[in-house]
């Protein structure tokens, strides 16, 4: 109890750490190795007064905590900050722990006690869970844990939530069960191949498999000793080395059986017998000697380590002597021994901890049972075919003796004997492979019948699903098109700073919800081999302004500085605009995703080829999280991402970048990406443009007395059309359906119609046909959802004049008005 007192009042007086862990994203869990101080107390003679004055405490240099000498407590502290809505929880992953006490500096109360030789937690599981903070305690704490054991101690040190803790243990424990699956698979097969052959290598095979497996999955956490009445993890330390020593027990005679160095008198052999022994009998001769445990695991490890390298030497010579035989043997060999050399180098700091460095000992256990097993199967091939050749030859050797035997009456008249066997056998063989043949006719004939349904099936379904995509572009744009509007239109008035916030909010969600569903539309075009590129004249400068705007707009919250440069063409540029604005803004959009304060440029270096031709690279510059050089090969794959970690930290499909790839592909361009991690990217493309003189409008007045029909069944889709049209002074009706829209025709000239494709009772094709009919020649414009190309040519085929897919803007009807209204000059 004193020490508990003692502990409780100079902990007030710690000296926290200059860095505090700030928690800030509630959907992951942070590794928080490097942020962690940590201090041996060697002898365990320091008072809990100087532990926490102490001076002494240092930074890890990796992610995971290493010292292979354990000799006294460990002690570690770390300052956090929770600044998410939901509780934090500390998560500990080890299982040879004699110690563990969690305390909280603030409350000062221990979190977690943990003492397995007085038994006060029963420890069921690999994992130490510790709630550490509640949701929205700003004011930072100072965890300190206190840690003892016998063993090596490598430990890491990760926060977040409690969804998020859960969801990675079950990752954890996932990868495990799809292991222990593979293994279960190989010792079943092999086993049955053992009954079937009785060949000892397999049993042999199964041991080493078997052992090597379970001795991983208890060091990982996986309790199998609770069969004979091990309970929980208290009692399994020494357990699992001496369960290690069988590996040896069966790997020996499998390798000396396998080598056919069973008879021979060599020293490998003698060699091999020595190092089984010593790994064999090492644990009870130290247990009875009453060595500490740490020497054990020392003596052990040394002993493995000489029999691991001893065979690789040996089955790599082997190998190099011209036994093909033993390659498959040779391969499993290594990959079990660099898996166990890339975990050494993880816990030591050398390689980054990842998916692959944390279970590389699982990929090697699996790739060795993989390939011990065709080895197997190899060998088995191999003595089947020498047996065979024997045989042979014996067979041949008896034939010969045979035939000097008989006169050589008696032997032509064998030979003929044997010609006319083989006669009416070679006539059976073509009997029986005409008849097989013809099979063979009818079933190619029955497979291209099936192909040909099929196919069929095939165009239906892909019938089904373009119709599909139509429709789902319909009723997702039209929603769309109505927030839009009228956040377009609020935008407009005089509102409070909050709720125009709230309302440029709204706007920028809905413009990134319609780049998510034109970047499915377009995924599904480009597959079907139907995404066309458009050639029209148009102002690169203005499109920079506008792209400006919108990001600058976007991100007024962030501290982000753009820095854009706008060209001065005296000409304009053909080409497809609305891609060139698809591909920046999926740039631009990444690089504000991913940068969380600095400038963001883009840059534009234009070269002249010819007269009538001009070559321009665009490049958007970040200082952003980077991208290493063996991830940026997934970046232009479709849904691919750098790394799996990006999806859940920063968002995304990993469609954008695979379609601006083939975008500026269909355009005859090029694409590529230059990064370095934690230094930023450049992103760039390379387009060829052909240029005209530019035509400057002098004139841009309205004629208002023209009047305008709209005919749409979508209530908020009318009242963004009444409010676009009046604000440029037109008179407008509406009409619900095609049936009104002839009725107000009966009773009402109007200047121009804008006709919903989609509508009840009437639609807008109907409609046209119809008035076309009548010999209504005024202008009538298509408002549809789906922009595809066979909606374009549908939509003028049944007479309409042009086009406008929703959700539209104001520029985009102004263009419209002034075509086919005649309200502008231009020279």
């Amino acid at each position: 109890m004193f020490p508990k007192i003692v502990l409780l009042f100079f902990i007030t007086f710690h000296l926290f750490s200059n860095e505090i862990i700030k928690f800030q994203n509630k959907s992951e869990v942070l590794s928080i190795g490097k942020l962690v101080e940590y201090f041996e107390d060697t002898d365990k003679k320091l008072s809990l007064t100087q532990i926490f004055t102490s001076k002494q405490f240092k930074t890890f240099s990796k992610e995971i905590y290493f010292n292979p000498k354990p000799k006294g407590s460990y002690w570690f502290k770390f300052d956090i900050q929770n600044q998410t809505d939901e509780d934090l929880i500390l998560e500990l992953s080890y299982i040879f722990l004699n110690k563990l006490i969690v305390i909280d500096s603030n409350s000062k109360l221990e979190l977690l006690n943990y003492n397995k030789n007085k038994n006060e937690i029963e420890k069921e599981s690999i994992f130490f869970r510790i709630p550490i903070l509640e949701k929205n305690e700003l004011n930072s704490k100072t965890i300190f844990i206190l840690i003892e054991t016998e063993f090596p101690l490598d430990i890491g040190f990760f926060i977040g939530t409690n969804l998020k803790i859960n969801q990675k243990e079950i990752e954890y424990y996932s990868i495990h069960y799809f292991f222990m699956g593979i293994i279960s698979i190989l010792i079943l097969f092999n086993l049955f191949v053992y009954f079937t052959v009785k060949e000892k290598l397999y049993l042999y095979y199964i041991g080493v498999l078997f052992f090597s497996a379970t001795t991983r999955l208890f060091i990982n956490g996986f309790n199998f000793f609770e069969i004979i009445g091990l309970e929980s993890f208290q009692n399994i330390n020494w357990y699992i080395l001496n369960w290690n020593s069988f590996v040896y027990i069966f790997l020996t005679p499998f390798l000396i059986s396998y080598l056919n160095l069973e008879n021979s008198k060599s020293k490998i052999r003698v060699v091999l017998f020595v190092l089984t022994i010593l790994l064999s009998l090492v644990f009870p001769i130290i247990n009875v000697m009453s060595m500490e445990k740490l020497q054990i695991s020392f003596l052990f490890q040394r002993v493995i380590f000489i029999y691991f390298l001893f065979c690789l030497v040996l089955l790599i010579k082997s190998w190099f002597d011209g036994n093909k035989n033993v390659k498959f043997v040779t391969l499993g060999w290594l990959c079990f021994f660099i898996s166990i050399i890339i975990f050494v180098l993880l816990l030591n700091g050398v390689l980054p901890f990842n998916f692959f460095t944390r279970n590389a000992p699982l990929f090697g256990i699996a790739l060795e049972g993989l390939f011990f097993s065709f080895a197997l199967g190899n060998r088995i091939n191999v003595l089947t075919f020498e047996k065979n050749i024997l045989i042979e030859k014996e067979i041949l050797t008896l034939k010969e003796k045979e035939q000097l035997v008989f006169e050589n009456k008696i032997l032509l008249q064998e030979q003929n004997r044997v010609l006319e066997l083989k006669v009416a056998e070679r006539t059976l063989e073509l009997e029986n492979k005409n008849e097989e043949l013809e099979d063979l006719n009818e079933e190619l004939n029955s497979q291209a019948k099936s192909l040909i349904e099929s196919k069929t099936k095939l165009e239906k379904a892909n019938n089904f699903k373009s119709i599909f995509l139509a429709t789902m572009s319909h009723e997702i744009r039209t929603p769309i098109n109505g927030i839009l509007g009228i956040s377009g239109i609020l935008q407009e008035k005089e509102l409070g700073m909050e709720t125009k916030d709230f309302i440029n909010s709204i706007n920028y969600s809905a413009k990134n919800l319609l780049l998510l569903v034109n970047d499915i539309l377009d995924i599904s075009k480009i597959e079907a081999g139907k995404l066309e590129i458009e050639k029209i004249s148009f102002d690169l400068t203005e499109l920079i302004i506008e792209l400006e705007k919108n990001f600058i707009f976007s991100n007024v919250n962030k501290n982000i500085r753009f820095d854009i440069e706008k060209p001065n063409f005296p000409f304009n540029l053909i080409g497809d605009q609305n891609r060139i604005r698809q591909v920046l803004t999926n740039f631009m959009s990444n690089a504000t995703k991913f940068t969380e304060s600095g400038t963001i440029q883009l840059k534009l270096t234009e070269k002249m080829n010819k007269p009538n031709e001009i070559n321009i690279l665009f490049e958007v510059i970040d200082k952003g999280i980077g991208i290493s050089e063996e991830n940026q090969k997934y970046l232009f794959k479709e849904y691919s991402q750098a790394e799996s970690s990006t999806s859940r930290n920063y968002g995304g499909t990993g469609l954008g970048l695979s379609i601006c790839k083939k975008l500026i592909e269909l355009m005859e361009g090029k694409i590529g990406v230059k990064s370095e991690l934690s230094k930023g990217s450049t992103f760039w493309f390379l387009l060829n443009f052909e240029i005209e003189a530019k035509h400057k409008i002098i004139s841009n007045t309205y004629e208002t007395n023209s009047k305008i029909l709209v005919a749409e069944d979508n209530v908020i889709n009318q009242k963004i059309a009444v409010t676009f049209f009046k604000k440029l002074g037109f008179k407008i009706d509406i009409a619900y359906d095609g049936e009104q829209v002839l009725e107000k025709l009966d009773n009402e000239n109007y200047d121009i119609i804008f006709m919903d494709c989609h509508m009840p009772n009437l639609d807008g094709y109907e409609t046209t046909k119809i008035l076309r009919e009548k010999n209504f020649n005024k202008p009538i414009i298509a408002l549809t959802a789906d922009n595809s190309n066979s909606e374009r040519v549908k939509c003028l085929s049944v007479g309409m004049n042009d086009f406008l897919s929703k959700p539209f803007t104001e520029p985009e009807i102004k263009s419209i008005l002034n075509k086919y209204l005649k309200l502008n000059t231009i020279v």
